[in-house]
């Protein structure tokens, strides 16, 4: 047996036995608890045996640290411990393997009502207009959704901020600013989509789910969920937001544009900024602060994707129609000087020709 090869194991289950032989000429029974005990100390060193990490096996017998961080047993054991995933991580893990397991059921549990309604007859048509037919296919999407939210959270972070992204300021220059499709200020979706990328799927996924949800969730014990909640949303408005995020949208735009070299964005970035701030901010904290209180608060981690895409859709068609407002009152602007401009240089020229 593996304990018997323990030198620590062995000596405590004879001194065991051997308190049992002692004790066995005052009391009869004293030889059958003596041997429960040895037995119980097999058992406890057997279960010590099978959880131990093999570290401090392996830097006994003289291996290096490379020879137990490459040992197959200490990688196997690393990796169904994961400590160094977070928390929420491992409970995402469970959550998918729980999604599948639902999913498996949920295969052979429920029964399409459009193969039960084409068995009847019914047209294809029909079973599509069926109530129970549109229920079904709105749960299954739903359930896909969500599915894909637990096990591949990234991917759906950078798909559903791209599509967000872009829907929402081509809804905004179509239905609101009445353009056609083929008239689309296409500088400004490529904005957008590369805004949906970088900032708003990739940046922002790491800096809720990996940063503030985490400074969250440790602040909460120590002061309350209303200290905390607070805390964390006013890093998130005062500081993130004013100085990162809206910095980074305007730089992007002025990209998008063209016609600036690198080394003058700074400078222009920070000429829009002045200009733009205060309003955007404002429009920002009044949308923001409230959802980030109630993300903060009450949203779990696996619903933060769809929740912040929820209220996104609705930030990006703001924020769209107010620097599309931006750039009209900009050209006109360009417009009113340049015939300013033009009749002086008329009124010029006719008292040159009068003279």
């Amino acid at each position: 047996m593996e304990v018997f090869k323990t030198r620590e194991a062995r000596d405590e289950i004879a001194r065991a036995f051997m308190a049992g032989a002692r004790a066995g000429t005052k009391t009869p029974r004293a030889p059958t608890r003596a041997a429960k005990r040895a037995w119980a100390t097999i058992r406890r060193w057997r279960r010590a045996a099978g959880e131990a990490v093999p570290v401090t096996a392996l830097r006994h017998a003289g291996g290096s640290w490379l020879d137990v961080l490459t040992h197959p047993e200490f990688k196997t054991q690393l990796w169904k411990a994961r400590p160094f995933q977070p928390v929420w991580l491992r409970q995402g893990a469970m959550d998918a393997a729980a999604a599948r397991e639902a999913r498996k059921r949920g295969k052979r549990d429920v029964v399409n009502p459009m193969l039960s309604l084409r068995h009847a007859g019914v047209s294809r048509l029909g079973a599509l207009m069926h109530e129970k037919v549109r229920e079904y296919y709105w749960a299954r999407a739903a359930a896909a959704y969500a599915r894909t939210v637990v096990e591949r959270p990234f991917v759906t972070a950078m798909f559903s901020s791209v599509t967000k992204c872009v829907v929402s300021d081509a809804f905004v220059q179509i239905v609101m600013e009445e353009k056609s499709v083929f008239a689309l200020d296409w500088n400004r979706v490529a904005s957008f989509f590369i805004l949906g990328v970088t900032y708003v799927g990739a940046f922002q996924y790491r800096l809720y789910n990996h940063w503030l949800k985490p400074l969250n969730d440790a602040w909460r014990p120590k002061y309350g969920l209303a200290l905390s909640t607070g805390g964390v949303v006013m890093i998130d408005q005062a500081f993130v937001q004013p100085f990162l995020y809206l910095p980074t949208f305007l730089g992007i735009r002025v990209l998008s544009e063209g016609g600036c070299r690198i080394v003058d964005l700074p400078s222009e970035v920070f000429a829009k900024w002045e200009k733009t701030a205060f309003d955007t901010v404002s429009a920002l904290w009044c949308v923001w602060v409230p959802a980030q209180v109630i993300n903060f608060a009450v949203i779990p981690k696996h619903l933060t994707i769809p929740w912040m895409n929820a209220i996104g859709l609705m930030w990006n068609g703001v924020l769209s129609y107010m620097h599309g407002r931006y750039e009209r009152e900009d050209k006109q602007m360009t417009a009113s000087v340049a015939r300013v401009e033009n009749a002086e240089t008329e009124s010029q020229d006719d008292e040159q020709d009068d003279e």
